[in-house]
């Protein structure tokens, strides 16, 4: 669940990159990115509608933050995915992101999560 607030937030952050997909006037769902620093951003989350699962939505969600980023000069992109969470954690090792950690953190609820952490070396485009 996501609020509106939240949601707005992202949209009108410049350190934030807010991709929707829609077809005709469905929406289908959205990539969202925050810039870490000069070269890195993280891939805070890719969110679908159940229906647009497993049809390519989310892997042209990932082309398009892709472009964008590099364009903006970042060459490095993380991503967290719950370590269970499977249908995740393929979607990003098929998109070409290599594991660089597996860490338990406590959630600001209280709960531990155990994640996955998650890193893609963007190449720049030759000229």
């Amino acid at each position: 669940v996501f609020s509106f607030e939240a949601l707005k937030k992202a949209v009108t952050d410049k350190n934030q990159l807010f991709l929707v997909a829609v077809e005709g006037q469905t929406l289908m769902g959205f990539a969202q990115t925050v810039r870490q620093s000069k070269e890195t951003a993280e891939l805070d989350r890719i969110f679908l509608l159940p229906e647009y699962t497993g049809k390519g939505v989310g892997t042209q969600l990932l082309g398009a933050a892709l472009d964008v980023l590099k364009k903006e000069g970042i060459s490095r992109l993380t991503v967290r995915a719950g370590k269970d969470e499977k249908l995740a954690r393929r979607f990003y090792e098929k998109n070409g992101f290599k594991l660089v950690q597996e860490t338990t953190i406590r959630a600001p609820w209280g709960r531990e999560l155990s994640l996955a952490i998650y890193e893609l070396r963007i190449m720049k485009n030759e000229q």
